[in-house]
C-alpha cells in the first residue's frame, strides 16, 4: 500500500574494527540512512520488519599484512562471504547477498569461523541493505 514506509539503511564505521572474535557481530555505527529503523546500530543486527526480498551490500577494507574475512548471517546461517586479505597493500572486498526474509528474521555480519577479524578501516568500510 502507499503508506508502507521504505526499508533502507546505509552505514559505515566511526572507528576501525580490530581483532574481533568469531561470533562477534560487526557493528557499523556510523549511520548515514536508517529508513524504517530496522538496523540497530548498537548491536549490528538488522531485524526484518516486513516480509519481502532484501538486498545487502558490504565492503570491508583491510590494511597491508592483515585480513578481515566475514560471514553474512541470516538467523545464524551463513548465506554470504567476503574475504579481504591484504599482503602488501591495503585491499577491499565487496559482496552482495539477496534474501527472501520474513518479519522477525535477524541479519548480521561476523568474522568467519576460525579467523579473527584483524582490521577493518573506518572511512573505507560500509554496509547497506534495502527491500526491493
Amino acid at each position: 500500500s502507499s503508506n508502507t514506509s521504505k526499508i533502507a539503511f546505509y552505514t559505515g564505521l566511526n572507528s576501525s574494527l580490530q581483532n574481533l572474535p568469531y561470533n562477534y557481530k560487526l557493528v557499523f555505527d556510523k549511520v548515514y540512512l536508517n529508513e524504517g529503523k530496522a538496523y540497530d546500530f548498537h548491536t549490528g543486527i538488522f531485524t526484518c520488519p516486513t516480509d519481502g526480498i532484501y538486498v545487502f551490500h558490504w565492503t570491508i577494507t583491510t590494511k597491508a599484512g592483515q585480513y578481515f574475512y566475514t560471514d553474512f548471517m541470516v538467523n545464524g546461517n551463513v548465506v554470504g562471504r567476503s574475504r579481504p586479505h591484504a599482503a602488501y597493500v591495503n585491499r577491499a572486498a565487496s559482496s552482495t547477498a539477496v534474501q527472501r526474509l520474513v518479519k522477525g528474521d535477524k541479519v548480521w555480519i561476523e568474522p568467519s569461523g576460525n579467523y579473527t577479524g584483524q582490521y577493518a578501516y573506518e572511512g573505507w568500510s560500509f554496509y547497506s541493505g534495502y527491500m526491493i
